[in-house]
């Protein structure tokens, strides 16, 4: 029986205790605080000689494994901005300004 009550007492703090942490509200650091500014002056300090990079996205969905340019010639006057791409995962896709946007043809 003292162990049901043990139980049901640590229950009932438990829960009081992460409802009351659930309600409070922290303050939010203004950006013209002494407090943001030093930690942003010493972001800034430390990162300044680690050089700039871009490392792009963390995962890729697939690969390219066509890439197709049309030529001009006598017949064809193409567009060199026309680009076709062909995928791994299946799809082939057009560009006609060089790359910026996509359509899917099939």
């Amino acid at each position: 029986m003292k162990a049901k009550y043990f139980v049901l007492s640590v229950f009932l703090i438990t829960a009081l205790q992460s409802l009351n942490a659930q309600n409070r509200k922290k303050k939010p650091i203004s950006e013209n605080s002494p407090t943001q500014k030093a930690w942003n002056a010493e972001i800034d300090q430390a990162l300044y000689h680690v050089p700039k990079r871009n490392i792009g996205p963390a995962a890729t969905s697939g690969r390219i494994t066509a890439i197709a340019v049309p030529h001009k010639n006598l017949y064809n006057k193409a567009d060199r901005n026309t680009i076709y791409i062909g995928a791994a995962s299946g799809g082939v896709w057009k560009s006609k300004n060089g790359g910026l946007s996509w359509e899917a043809i099939f």
